[in-house]
């Protein structure tokens, strides 16, 4: 039988990547682009973290074929932003809403909390 992962562990490695090209379109575009803001890979999963005062961190995660496993979002959380801080992931209802598909994007709530 066929098995679609891989048994035992594996080993992850995250690479950061040149988010200059990203930045500057976002800024032509007019989006707002966030104080801090840096981009990975791991594997096929393009992976970008910012950070805004007003929001707390960000962190988006995605696949070209498909959503991400649960394990590339946790091996991602886990290694690019600090243990102490709460993030939730938020499940948009309906795909029409979704500026990407094949996304998942973890939001800081920590200060929700206080």
């Amino acid at each position: 039988m066929a098995r679609n992962k891989p048994r035992g562990k594996t080993k992850h490695v995250i690479i950061e990547v040149d988010a200059t090209k990203m930045i500057e379109d976002m800024m032509a575009s007019g989006e707002e682009v966030q104080p801090i803001i840096r981009a990975y890979r791991l594997g096929l999963c393009f992976i970008i973290v910012a950070y805004s005062k007003k929001l707390g961190w960000h962190m988006s995660i995605s696949h070209p074929e498909r959503y991400p496993h649960m394990e590339e979002v946790r091996v991602a959380r886990e290694n690019l932003l600090s243990s102490n801080i709460i993030m939730a992931l938020i499940i948009q209802n309906g795909q029409e809403d979704m500026e990407m598909d094949n996304t998942y994007h973890l939001f800081e709530i920590n200060r929700i909390a206080e």
